[in-house]
Order: structure tokens, then sequence, then C-alpha cells
């Protein structure tokens, strides 16, 4: 069973919007304030399709707010990875990309003489790094797939997760644990 003020806190909707299209379905009201799974399955494509539902929950939120254009649809905003996801509703998601500031390779590799051009020294920022870093730990990884997947739309939704060769093999299993791994796309 699902209780409809849950329902309407995880998933950015009002009451009425709610209480409107339960009536309009005839579904069921259980016990006056819950809806049973299947109930709740006809309700989630319905909900995907409520215009501004992020948005309102992000506001609510106060996350930081650095661009928007109306014309587009298009939204950017500053903020930790895990916390943003938190603000997020759940199953409102298409798709995820993400190229965390993997720990593990700044801890590896000698800036300047592989890939990467340059030296964290002559950046300034974080102890002498580019940019503040993901760290590679179980719990972060664990924390942050959990909130990927609860914001992600349940049938349709998809991640692609930008792996370093030390984090594929250290943290690779953890992304199996909370997703199907259908594909890696590899670049040499």
């Amino acid at each position: 069973m699902f209780k409809t003020s849950e329902i309407i806190a995880e998933y950015g909707i009002t009451e009425s919007q709610l209480k409107d299209y339960l009536l309009k379905q005839n579904l069921p009201l259980i016990n006056k304030d819950e809806v049973s799974k299947k109930s709740f399955l006809i309700i989630l494509p319905f909900i995907e399709n409520i215009e501004g539902r992020i948005e309102k929950k992000l506001k609510k939120a106060e996350a930081t707010f650095k661009y928007n254009s109306d014309k587009n649809k298009i939204s950017i905003y500053q903020d930790d990875a895990i916390s943003f996801l938190k603000k997020l509703p759940s199953n409102s998601v298409d798709v995820i990309t993400t190229d965390p500031a993997y720990s593990g390779m700044n801890d590896k590799l000698k800036l300047g003489k592989g890939r990467i051009v340059g030296k964290y020294a002559d950046k300034g920022k974080d102890n002498g790094k580019w940019f503040g870093e993901f760290k590679d730990s179980e719990e972060n990884y664990n924390e942050f797939l959990s909130e990927c997947k609860r914001v992600l739309k349940n049938s349709t939704g998809h991640i692609y997760i930008m792996f370093d060769s030390y984090s594929l093999l250290s943290l690779g299993a953890i992304v199996r644990s909370h997703f199907d791994v259908k594909n890696l796309i590899m670049h040499f």
C-alpha cells in the first residue's frame, strides 16, 4: 500500500492533482488515504507528465540556481551531486550522464606525464587540485547510486557513468548492485 501523503511529498505533486486523477480514473482509496500497488503503477505515468513538478520541488529545496531558458526549457543548477539528487522528486529523470571527479585517478596518476595535461599546483584551488573530488568509497557510491536509481524513471530511465581504469575495477561491482549493466563503452 502507498499513502497518498507520501506520494505527494515524494513525487512533487499537489494533493488536488492526485485526488483529481484518482477520481477521473476511478481508482479506489484504501483506508481513506492509501492506494494499492496496482493503482500506484497506474498513477506513475500521470505523475511523470505533470509540468513544473521538478522545478517546484527544487525551488522549495533552494538549489543554487544558475541559468534558466523558458524558450528551450533548460535549467542549470550548481550543487553537490548527492545533495542535488536528494532534492529531486522520485521517478523524475530520463537520463543521468555523470563523470565524477574521481579521487582514485588523481591519487595514482602523475599529472603532466599521462593523459591529463598540467599540474594541480598551477591551478591554485582545493590544495592545488583543479576541482573538488568525488571520493571513491563504497559508502559514497552506494549513496550516489541509490539516489540515481530513485530519481530515474522506473521503466525508461538510463544512466551513463564514466569511470577511470582504477574506479572501474574497484567500484564497478557496486554499480551492478544497483543497476542492470547493459553495456560498456570503451575509449582507446
